[in-house]
């Protein structure tokens, strides 16, 4: 059989992480790693040019500093020898080397992966739904898909639900359905995971695209359409029951003092995020080292391995120096978005920023933001997807002109 091209190995990748994202959880991570290792093979075989633009520093540069202020707040801190301080190295290595990847995605265009991306996440919610529907309707319990955490399963969910959205766009009238089925179906196995701290952060993007985009609004504006989104919101309603309970009881516990919630993770959060300023306090600016975070969590008697807040948890990590380089890391694919040329795809690739960092942000506030594999990986393939659309990259060049092979 014909060996597929470069060009084509790029969009299977692309579009295989966000479809397989929710029902294979860290296959991700696995697809980086793998891409990672086969881009320093052929980068040292020479198989094709180091393509990289100027603008890439600005993502690559954050991600270094972030990796190397981690390891700068664990020397610090290390106590126990560097066997802990090597182990706990290894999980940021795609954040040092994710950036060798840019010059084989540059083979194919930027807006053609972009696209590729866009379709894998409708495929996204699609797949996850079944497994999600038997866990939470059938088992009874908080949907996780594959991803083995209700919590990175509902980071999928949040993200991958919005960015199939942009398949409206298209001119192609399968993949507005696909999109259209595929946010849907995001969005409810979203609501299956009962994540009540990812919920604004998408209600929040829809409310962006209508904004963003205003024509794709205009063909629901019929009978036909207010039937089917009639439809479609019986169905949300009808799933939303199972996020109802946690929901009354986050508002019970914030708006009473003598509150009846019965879920007791929000006295645990304050209580972490308690001990959290404390320890803060005694390490202001390094921290304490993300070897010791466990050990930390554990000295009020509990056994987590963060702190439910992704600020608090870098704070207490590696200090103000951790939590400003995670800020800057955080907000480099959006400030180029912001910053690229005005070009035709310019909203799309602004509004693929602006979800994947204020995601992040919500989400973050009551539980990861990077240090799990899931959350790291999306992050950092979403970013790559920024990049290579930017214009002025080198990628923008037709696919047909492309002759590499694996």
């Amino acid at each position: 059989m014909k060996p597929l091209s470069m060009n084509a190995n790029n969009h299977v990748f692309i579009f295989a992480v966000a479809a397989l994202a929710g029902i294979g959880g860290s296959v991700t991570t696995i697809l980086l790693g793998a891409s990672i290792v086969w881009a320093i093979i052929s980068l040292s075989l020479k198989r094709f040019p180091p393509a990289f633009a100027a603008h890439d520093r600005f993502l690559i540069v954050p991600a270094v500093i972030y990796v190397l202020v981690q390891l700068v707040a664990m020397l610090i801190n290390s106590d126990t020898g560097l066997t802990l301080v090597l182990r706990k190295l290894v999980p940021l290595l795609p954040f040092l080397l994710f950036w060798l990847m840019l010059p084989r995605l540059r083979i194919s265009s930027g807006r053609s992966l972009f696209e590729s991306f866009a379709l894998g996440a409708a495929f996204c919610g699609i797949l996850a739904l079944p497994l999600a529907m038997w866990q939470g309707l059938v088992q009874h319990v908080r949907a996780e898909g594959g991803a083995g955490n209700a919590l990175p399963f509902a980071l999928i969910c949040a993200l991958f639900s919005v960015f199939s959205l942009l398949n409206l766009l298209s001119d192609i009238k399968w993949r507005k359905i696909v999109g259209f089925i595929g946010f849907v179906a995001g969005f409810v196995c979203l609501l299956l995971s009962q994540s009540r701290g990812m919920l604004p952060a998408t209600v929040f993007a829809i409310v962006l695209f209508g904004v963003f985009f205003p024509a794709t609004i205009k063909p629901w504006l019929n009978i036909k359409g207010a039937l089917v989104l009639a439809v479609v919101a019986v169905i949300v309603v009808w799933f939303g029951i199972s996020s109802a309970d946690r929901i009354s009881d986050t508002i019970a516990y914030m708006t009473s003092e003598n509150t009846t919630a019965t879920d007791n993770s929000y006295s645990m959060r304050m209580d972490l995020w308690k001990h959290g300023y404390e320890l803060i306090q005694q390490n202001p600016i390094f921290g304490h080292g993300i070897q010791n975070r466990r050990t930390l969590v554990e000295q009020i008697g509990l056994n987590f391995s963060h702190f439910h807040n992704g600020f608090i948890t870098a704070l207490v990590d590696s200090g103000i120096v951790g939590f400003l380089s995670l800020v800057a890391l955080l907000c480099a694919p959006l400030l180029a978005a912001v910053n690229a040329a005005r070009d035709a795809f310019y909203r799309q690739r602004l509004f693929v920023a602006i979800v994947l960092t204020s995601t992040y942000i919500v989400g973050g506030l009551t539980n990861f933001i990077f240090g799990h594999d899931i959350y790291d990986s999306i992050f950092l393939w979403t970013a790559l997807v920024i990049f290579i659309s930017l214009p002025g990259s080198a990628e923008e060049k037709s696919e047909g002109s492309v002759r590499g092979t694996v």
